[in-house]
């Protein structure tokens, strides 16, 4: 069931009498029934304090017939329910009645004991009693017993009730009086709200044509004036979105900057009732604001008259970046030669600037031919089509612009990569030049030398390499830019593979690394092109032994197939031998359940191979970069690690070029480990070589150890 307007509102205003009235009762209530609580427990500690005056004699010399007969002389007060006087160790003495059946009794409920241990009048509420009691003193402040009172709130509540119920009365005598209000109310309020509510639903709808007949002078006949005004504003305003979305539609519908101006005249020929516009764009190398195209009016003979008359209205608009009107430009003195304006008939000028991200491009212009006072609906409008307009302009410079930049920059490029071949090929000779003879020096192939002088020339050759690798890496990069990657797919066998990249790698000294190689014994034979695989295992490599100061690094093989790994594993690991801090080559093979069996015929899918080191690592906001050109998460002048930030660039080409994919996973200060998926084009059956059991004792062979530079630096 819906309710109306009328309907709520009359609820509401009975909700809120209700409210108001009720809370105006309850607060008496609780605020009444406080204060006559208040007020008894005031008296009831009065006429305690009256009885103890009465008893301090008689209890002192411990008269009990006196005692009694003044206890029940107090309880000739309808209010005392009872009345005790206890000892000072809490006996009961006297409770002001013949019987006296508590007497030499000790009160053991917990008021009683608060009673004993005060040293002033308590009292409490319990059930329809106020308990009073305290200590009964000498004039000296001797306490020689205490008093308790019980005091019946039979009449005080019966006080209570009474507030109540005339507050009840107050309140529904408001309740009465707002249903009233209501009713008023609601026949004075809603049928105006009901009328606005079905026109701004009509509005809504599209019927911008519907206009209210309340005239009231109150806020809801400033409302309904309001939404006429609101319906003849979005009538108007529905034209101009209309007309700025035709001319947006056009002048965004293509880049050439001619084209643009010409599509844009034209549609406000078309949409709006102006007899003549101009567009004037700023030149930024020759600093003036030029004429470049108008509509309805003879471009030459504008252009000529614009170069004839200098700086003018335009030109105002353009240094204040606000909107300029004149009535009339045949007579304002602020336009430099009137006569052409005379001759086309035209009189009022209105020019709005063209302004796009803070920057302005220029000014546009209309023009009526009859005098014609511009309004702030026409200006903002006019404003707001010369943003649409800015924006396609911009565009259109920037595109123009773009494609000189794109001849500029490939001119760059080509320049650049030609430069990089050059100058690395150039400095390679020299770099082994200089190896060789060092080589030859070191070798005493020209004579001896002595250990110190060795060390140098092992560290010369370590740096030599060093950049023999990086002036490589930049030639390579540079190569794969200009005439793109070509790949030599050809048969690898994996495990052979390995094995020649474990036998050929050198670990620089002076670091307290161990390379662990592990990968199956029996991994298939793949095809794939082994160089631009081996440079990417390479560089990977490299990168972890040169940021991993101490720790491991560990390189990885599997073949997946289907989710199963079901071959024997070899685990290659460098340790440090017998009194010695190099570390050497340990070879360790593992024998399985299916140790004497073929590998499985299913297909494999791919080859992953993972490196992996326990070095500085990488933060997670650096991983998108780090496999660019020339990127490094350090590159300051006072890093740490040298290198030119081109070979995880390499790593990343070479493997798109196999098609595969490299992922990187990392935390600072933990390590990082880069994992590079290979697919496999078909999968050739790797032979399988019979070997014999070994026994746990020949599970060990020892390998010769890897030559190492001599650096004592990375």
């Amino acid at each position: 069931m819906k309710f109306n307007i009328r309907l709520k509102f009359i609820a509401f205003t009975f909700c809120i009498v209700l409210l108001v009235g009720g809370s105006i009762s309850l607060y008496s209530v609780l605020k009444g029934r406080e204060r006559i609580l208040a007020t008894f427990a005031q008296d009831a500690r009065e006429i305690t304090t009256v009885i103890s005056g009465t008893v301090v004699n008689d209890l002192y010399f411990l008269d009990l017939r006196s005692l009694r007969r003044r206890l029940q002389s107090a309880r000739v007060n309808p209010d005392v329910r009872y009345i005790y006087v206890t000892g000072l160790e809490g006996l009961v003495l006297s409770d002001g009645t013949g019987e006296n059946p508590l007497r030499d009794q000790r009160l053991s409920d917990s008021f009683s004991r608060e009673v004993l241990l005060s040293k002033d009048w308590i009292s409490r509420v319990e059930g329809d009693l106020l308990k009073v009691g305290g200590p009964v003193f000498l004039p000296d402040g001797a306490r020689v017993g205490h008093l308790h009172v019980g005091f019946s709130l039979r009449h005080a509540y019966e006080i209570a009730y009474g507030t109540t119920k005339e507050s009840l009365y107050i309140t529904l005598v408001c309740l009465g009086i707002g249903a009233l209000l209501a009713v008023f109310l609601s026949t004075t309020f809603t049928r105006p709200i009901l009328s606005i509510v079905e026109a701004s639903r009509e509005i809504g709808e599209g019927k911008l044509d519907v206009r209210l007949s309340v005239k009231r002078g109150d806020e809801l006949g400033v409302l309904a004036s309001s939404i006429n005004q609101m319906a003849k504003g979005l009538s108007s305003n529905l034209q101009r979105i209309r007309a700025l979305r035709e001319i947006d539609t056009a002048i965004t519908s293509t880049l050439d900057l001619r084209e643009v101006l010409s599509v844009l005249l034209e549609k406000i020929d078309l949409a709006l009732p102006y007899a003549a516009a101009t567009v004037r764009l700023f030149n930024d190398e020759s600093r003036i604001l030029e004429a470049v195209a108008c509509r309805n009016l003879d471009e030459e003979e504008w252009k000529e008259a614009e170069g004839k008359a200098g700086r003018g209205p335009a030109n105002a608009v353009f240094e204040g970046r606000a909107p300029l009107m004149i009535s009339n430009v045949q007579t304002d003195p602020r336009v430099k030669d009137p006569s052409f304006f005379r001759r086309h008939g035209l009189v009022s000028y209105l020019g709005v600037p063209l302004i796009v991200r803070e920057k302005i491009l220029g000014v546009l212009g209309f023009y009526t031919k009859e005098e014609h006072q511009f309004n702030d609906e026409e200006v903002e409008f006019l404003t707001t089509l010369g943003g649409q307009a800015a924006i396609a302009i911009h565009n259109s410079q920037l595109y123009e612009e773009t494609k000189r930049q794109t001849v500029e920059l490939e001119r760059a490029n080509r320049v650049k990569d030609e430069f990089l071949s050059v100058m690395s090929h150039e400095l390679r000779t020299p770099l082994n030049v200089v190896m060789g003879y060092t080589g030859m020096i070191k070798d005493r192939m020209l004579g001896e030398i002595n250990p110190q002088q060795e060390r140098a020339l092992n560290k010369v050759i370590s740096r030599a390499r060093d950049q023999l690798t990086m002036i490589s890496s930049i030639l390579l990069a540079t190569q794969m830019e200009a005439e793109g990657v070509e790949v030599d797919r050809h048969e690898v066998h994996l495990s052979a593979f390995l094995e020649d990249l474990r036998r050929n790698y050198e670990l620089p000294s002076g670091k307290d690394v161990t390379l662990c190689w592990d990968y199956p014994s029996h991994l298939p034979v793949i095809k794939t092109d082994s160089e631009k695989l081996k440079l990417i295992l390479q560089n990977l490599i490299s990168n972890a032994l040169k940021f991993t100061e101490k720790g491991t690094v560990t390189i990885s093989a599997r073949m997946k197939e289907d989710g199963r790994l079901r071959q024997r594993r070899i685990s290659l690991r460098l340790k440090p031998a017998e009194g010695s801090n190099r570390p050497q080559t340990v070879d360790r093979r593992r024998s399985s359940v299916e140790e004497n069996r073929p590998p499985p015929q299913a297909s494999a899918r791919f080859v992953e191979f993972k490196v992996a080191d326990t070095g500085i690592g990488i933060a997670e906001e650096f991983f998108s970069v780090i496999f660019e050109r020339f990127r490094q998460v350090d590159s300051s002048e006072t890093r740490l690690y040298g290198g030119v930030g081109i070979g995880l660039y390499l790593v990343k080409k070479f493997t798109e070029v196999l098609g595969g994919r490299v992922e990187v996973e990392s935390e600072p200060g933990k390590g990082t480990t880069f994992t590079v998926t290979i697919p496999c084009e078909s999968y050739l059956s790797a032979v399988v070589s019979e070997e014999r059991e070994q026994s746990p004792g020949d599970a060990f062979m020892n390998q010769p150890s890897h030559p190492y530079g001599s650096s004592d630096e990375d």
